[in-house]
């Protein structure tokens, strides 16, 4: 048994009988979430595909085990391990955390047979081929295809892929990827080799080729006029047997419907199906997508797809000819008192529907055999795949034939270049080109990106396959990086939030965000944060002022102090008073020493100089409500003796406003409440634009690396006008400046208005707590809104006590438009989860059980560098464990990502 590939050449492959075939490696679109459009449109593009068939072609969807190593080099691609020794912690933690799981990918591919070349060079493809297969017969190498007939084959290949229009669809696949496939074909059920990773190469032995003993990833090169390029012999070293050896010990009795690969690795066990029965009528989307089902199940599932082409002309004969012999057999049912067989019926229907469509278009028909396989250590555990996938595709009136005494012939039939089986033809279906797109080969479930931190799982699968997520991404490739959250009280928002700045933090990135809470959840997570923090306590006896005129200077104090003085006095910034509040702060603004309390003053100056006229009167009536506000006892935060807050260079910086609440956001967008204020009331919402106004200049200071502003429960500062612009600003400026708005909220409407939140390209949805929610979420991430994502929303991540294995559930769409659901995952390092719970019952198990000491804070508004915590804290990574029982959900969350954020 040998490889049917005589020469390989990036894309090309030459086959030991005649052919020439080219393989592209297809780029799957995200499809299961996507909405009704989405999955029109990949159709359609799907569809234009196969409709430029011309000769026969393959279509393959392989399995691959995700390398941990492979997962981890991307995680610290690009980033200085020297210099962020928390990022080793992280990547090694996810490391032993990947080594307990099974976890697998899907690479597709399209390969189909190019036309033949000139004549002259037909000949000797044909000649060369039949040499091959005789000095193979005496271990000697095939002779490489001359430089000429390349240089053919490749502009042909370059004008078939023209002709197919696939855009982003398709690509060519490298010489690794075509050799990987012959590789792997023998290898399933005992050792799958990765397509990525250190485990990933080939020994291809050629030392003319590669006389640096290198792998096969070296490409062919032309020399003296032929094609040098890696000998193929390692690409098939296996004996197959038909129904297992009968020395094999594990051989069962009766039926033995698999082939047995027995290799240097050891000896495998695969079981073939081909579709033998499909529906008379599908639907799509939502109907027909029967290439997907080998995501529904737990085990690893291969299926190829044999398509021969049939030209429109040929076969709208043979339509006609079948329709007439079927609708000659009605009168065989004449006279008979139960009528028209209905299958018959149903038959004549689709073959009539079939000839309609080929009259109307020049689209061929695609023969298709559709096998799918299986693969194990044990016929046994073969046996019982096979028959799992059996039973599921029987649910969708599907049926899968093990047909005995063709395994072997069904295995040949899945390496490229080979020639169709007899049991290939025995399984054939009668399918155009919509017909066959609507099965959506193309489908895929990708998520997440290239590098960056585990964020989590996705579930989209039978197989849960790791989701990275790079926060500094976006501005990267010139886009927005702005994350929006939105889920229920205790779903997860601030846990996730926490996560996120974590990672951006141990990457090399800064972070700023406002707690409110009493307790201080995001001090707490500044404690075990990587690198420096400083946390700044504003209350009324802070040792630092925030007085917006001295912290910021030209427009920008003028922008921020305006903006905080307007939400303080509840005042408009287009109303006589805005106006005589604005030139009271370019006053002030032009002393030496600027100060907000100093308004007072030039207020009541402007108030006697214009007394008994308009401006006069507005100019008192600002400064007695300026003179009320500063009463309050948290306003000596603003307006105080202390020194200006000095923008700290600090990587994470905490604003601490323990106990301040702003007014519910309900409460802000009518007007008839909003007069009902309290001044307190009043003083918290300015206090948090004046924060968010910080926390803006610290992240978007400093150009040279990635900063995230954060913002928990947005609704106070997008209720406001001021807030509001304060946000889109943001959210408009943050690429520019190598940062980005992360802001959660519990209903998307506290996100800001829609053409706001078309400014955050990455979007999470958890829980949601009622079904307009739930729908306003769905909309928000592109889907569809159905009852089935509905319901879907409100039950996802439950309460961790009753189910903790779906704690951490959401649905994601990341940077380039892709929706899937995926189970979140924190750093699996020791202690570090539970500092971030800000479920009460978690904290007081934490007081209880905590051995992690605290990490020092630098103090507000100490002087020098703020303090930098001792690394050595971080403990011994503790990967969660994986779920028994072949759970589909992938890696369990117990003690991973608890409810209650």
């Amino acid at each position: 048994m040998t490889a049917p590939a005589r020469h390989i050449a990036g894309n090309l492959v030459w086959t030991a009988h005649g052919t020439v075939l080219a393989v592209w490696r297809v780029q799957p679109a995200s499809y299961l979430h996507t909405s009704r459009a989405e999955k029109l449109k990949l159709y359609h593009a799907t569809r234009g595909i196969l409709a430029q068939l011309r000769a026969d072609a393959m279509l393959m969807s392989l399995t691959m085990p995700i390398d941990p190593i492979a997962t981890v080099q991307r995680m610290v691609e690009g980033i200085d391990l020297e210099v962020h020794p928390d990022w080793i912690a992280a990547a090694d933690a996810t490391l032993d955390l990947l080594v307990d799981c099974d976890l697998y990918d899907r690479a597709r591919f399209l390969v189909a047979e190019l036309p033949a070349a000139r004549p002259l060079v037909g000949a000797r493809t044909i000649a060369a081929s039949a040499a091959a297969r005789v000095t193979g017969a005496f271990g000697l190498p095939a002779r490489p295809p001359a430089g000429t007939e390349v240089r053919i084959r490749r502009q042909q290949e370059a004008d078939y892929l023209t002709r197919l229009a696939a855009g982003p669809l398709l690509r060519r696949a490298t010489a690794t990827e075509v050799a990987w496939i012959y590789a792997r074909a023998y290898r399933r059920g005992l050792f799958d080799l990765p397509l990525d990773g250190p485990d990933a190469d080939l020994d291809h032995g050629d030392p003319r080729h590669d006389p640096q003993g290198q792998r096969f990833t070296a490409e062919s090169r032309v020399s003296d006029g032929h094609l040098i390029g890696p000998a193929l012999t390692v690409l098939d070293e296996a004996v197959a047997f038909e129904g297992g050896d009968r020395g094999d010990p594990k051989r069962p009795e009766g039926l033995r419907r698999y082939v047995q690969l027995t290799s240097a690795f050891g000896t495998g066990y695969q079981a073939y199906g081909a579709l033998a029965d499909m529906p008379d009528a599908f639907s799509f989307p939502d109907g027909a997508e029967w290439f997907g089902v080998d995501d529904t199940v737990d085990d690893p599932v291969d299926w190829y797809a044999r398509l021969r082409v049939i030209p429109n002309e040929e076969a709208r004969r043979t339509a006609r000819r079948k329709l007439r012999q079927l609708v000659s057999q009605k009168d065989e049912y004449v006279g008979e008192t139960a009528g028209l067989p209905t299958s018959l019926g149903n038959a004549i229907d689709a073959l009539d529907d079939a000839q309609a469509e080929l009259s109307s278009s020049s689209d061929p028909m695609l023969a298709t055999t559709l096998v799918f396989s299986v693969a194990a250590d044990d016929p046994a555990e073969a046996d019982r795949r096979i028959a799992r996938l059996q039973a599921v595709l029987r649910g969708g009136e599907y049926r899968l034939a093990r047909p005995i005494g063709d395994q072997e012939a069904l295995y040949e039939g899945g390496k490229p270049g080979n020639p169709p089986p007899r049991a290939c033809r025995d399984f054939e279906q009668m399918l155009t080109p919509r017909q066959l797109a609507a099965g959506n080969p193309f489908a895929g479930a990708d998520l997440g990106d290239p590098n960056g931190m585990l964020l989590g799982f996705s579930l989209d699968g039978g197989c849960a396959r790791p989701v990275l997520l790079d926060p500094a991404r976006g501005p990267a490739t010139d886009r927005s990086g702005s994350i929006a959250i939105t889920a229920a009280l205790g779903a997860g928002k601030s846990f996730t939030l926490k996560h996120l700045a974590w990672g951006a933090l141990a990457r090399g990135g800064q972070f700023a965000t406002l707690d409110r809470t009493e307790h201080g959840e995001w001090v707490q997570f500044a404690q075990n944060a990587p690198g420096s923090t400083e946390v700044v306590t504003l209350t009324s006896d802070a040792a630092v002022s925030i007085d917006p005129l001295q912290i910021f200077t030209g427009d920008e104090a003028l922008q921020f102090g305006t903006g905080f003085l307007c939400l303080l006095l509840g005042i408009g910034i287009q109303e006589t008073e805005g106006d005589v509040l604005t030139s009271a702060i370019k006053t002030v603004l032009g002393d030496r020493r600027p100060r907000a309390a100093n308004l007072v003053g030039v207020l009541e100056e402007r108030a006697r100089e214009d007394r008994g006229r308009r401006l006069g009167d507005a100019a008192e009536l600002v400064a007695g409500r300026l003179r009320g506000r500063i009463s309050e006892k948290l306003a000596r935060v603003v307006f105080g003796d202390a020194p200006p807050l000095r923008l700290s260079r600090a990587d994470s910086v905490i604003l601490w406003t323990p106990g301040l609440k702003p007014p519910p956001r309900e409460v802000l967008l009518s007007p008839e409440l909003a007069k009902r204020l309290l001044g307190e009331q009043l003083l918290a919402q300015a206090m948090v634009y004046l924060a968010a106004a910080i926390m803006r200049k610290i992240t978007f200071t400093d150009r040279s690396r990635f900063g995230a502003m954060c913002l928990d429960e947005a609704s106070f500062l997008t209720a406001s006008v001021e807030g509001a612009q304060l946000y889109e600003e943001g959210l408009r400026e943050s690429r520019r400046a190598n940062a980005a708005v992360w802001v959660a909220a519990q209903d998307v409407a506290s996100l800001g208005e829609p053409r706001l939140r078309a400014l955050i390209p990455i979007r999470v949805a958890g829980r949601q707590g009622s079904r307009y929610a739930a729908e306003q979420a769905l909309e928000l991430l592109g889907m569809d809104v159905d009852e089935e994502h509905v319901t879907a929303l409100q039950e996802i991540n439950p309460d961790a006590e009753r189910q903790p294995d779906r704690v951490g559930e959401c649905y994601l769409r990341d940077l380039d438009g892709r929706v899937g659901f995926l189970q979140i995952v924190p750093p699996p390092i020791a202690g570090l989860t539970a500092a971030w719970d800000s479920n009460p019952r978690a904290a007081a198990r934490g007081q209880r059980t905590a051995s992690q000491p605290a990490a020092p804070v630098a103090a507000a508004g100490a002087p020098g560098v703020p303090a930098v915590k001792d690394l050595t804290l971080l403990g011994k990574p503790l990967p969660p464990a994986w779920n028994a029982g072949g759970n589909r959900r992938g890696p369990s969350m117990r003690s991973a990502a608890p409810d209650g954020q």
